[in-house]
C-alpha cells in the first residue's frame, strides 16, 4: 500500500529572499507538464500543492498573475511575502491553506535545461 502526500503549513511559508513580493504560485491552466514547471536546476526537489483560487482568496489571501519570460504561469500571493510570513495571522492563512489542498503531486527531480547560444532561440 502506497502512501499520500500531505501539505504542511510550512509549504506556504515564504522564502526571506525569493519571495519579497509574495508567495510564488503557478496557475496550473499554465503548465504544460509538472516535471518541466518543477524544474529550478539540477539537484533541486519539487512538488506541487493543488488549491482552488476561491479557498486561497477565502483565507483573505489575493493570486495577482505576475508572468515571467521564461514562465508565463508565474503569480504572486503578494499579502504572504518575506516581510509578513511569520505574523500571526500568516501563519494561521498558512495552516488554513494546508487544510485546503486538493492534491499533492511530486517529487519532481530538477535537471539540465539545455540553453541556446546568446540570440538565437531556443
Amino acid at each position: 500500500m502506497g502512501y499520500q502526500l500531505r501539505a504542511v503549513p510550512r509549504d506556504f511559508r515564504p522564502h526571506p529572499v525569493r519571495d519579497r513580493n509574495g508567495l510564488s504560485v503557478l496557475r496550473r491552466a499554465f503548465i504544460v507538464s509538472p516535471r518541466e514547471a518543477a524544474n529550478r536546476g539540477p539537484g533541486k526537489r519539487t512538488y506541487f500543492a493543488s488549491l482552488r483560487t476561491g479557498d486561497v482568496r477565502a483565507t483573505g489571501l489575493d493570486v495577482v498573475p505576475a508572468p515571467e519570460v521564461d514562465n508565463p504561469a508565474h503569480c504572486l500571493m503578494p499579502q504572504l511575502n518575506a516581510e509578513t510570513g511569520k505574523q500571526d495571522w500568516a501563519l494561521e492563512a498558512q495552516e488554513i491553506l494546508a487544510q485546503r489542498v486538493v492534491e499533492v503531486l511530486g517529487p519532481y527531480d530538477g535537471f539540465d535545461r539545455p540553453t541556446a547560444p546568446r540570440g538565437t532561440a531556443a
